[in-house]
């Protein structure tokens, strides 16, 4: 990490490199614009807007601001669906996904399944500080656990 650059600045990074990422109207980026509507073929490209006052333009947002709640709401719904098509994958019949803050600074992604009926709840990232680091942890770090060891 380069001494200029913010701890948010890096996530958001981490966030944009993953295999799954994807914009969704309603994120904004860091320089302000928030994305009103993605071209399906190119899904980099979006329609963009800064202020009402101004016409949309179409381009590629930089990094997503995630202090932004609509824009973290969203990236909990990428997570939530990488995790879901994951375990569905391995023969879950259903999945659904928490995050909880587990202590004063301390959020957590929980997974609930249920595999040939039998329905369990398995921690899906380590117990860190903020809700996008658990996020990114269960993002990046889902083949550790043990039910999808073989992916």
């Amino acid at each position: 990490m380069n001494q200029e650059e913010s701890v948010e600045r890096v996530q958001a990074r981490r966030a944009v490199a993953l295999p799954d990422w994807v914009w969704v109207p309603g994120m904004a980026d860091v320089d302000g614009y928030r994305v009103l509507r993605v071209d399906h073929e190119n899904p980099r490209q979006c329609c963009l807007i800064y202020d009402v006052d101004q016409p949309p333009l179409w381009g590629e947002p930089e990094l997503p601001d995630f202090t932004d709640r609509a824009t973290l709401n969203c990236f909990r719904d990428i997570v939530r669906e990488h995790l879901k098509k994951r375990y569905q994958a391995y023969g879950a019949q259903w999945v659904s996904m928490d995050v909880q803050q587990i202590a004063d600074a301390q959020w957590r992604v929980f997974v609930n399944t249920s595999f040939n009926g039998e329905v369990s709840t398995t921690p899906c990232s380590f117990a860190l500080t903020t809700e996008l680091d658990a996020l990114l942890d269960a993002i990046e770090n889902v083949r550790m656990f043990p039910r999808l060891e073989r992916f």
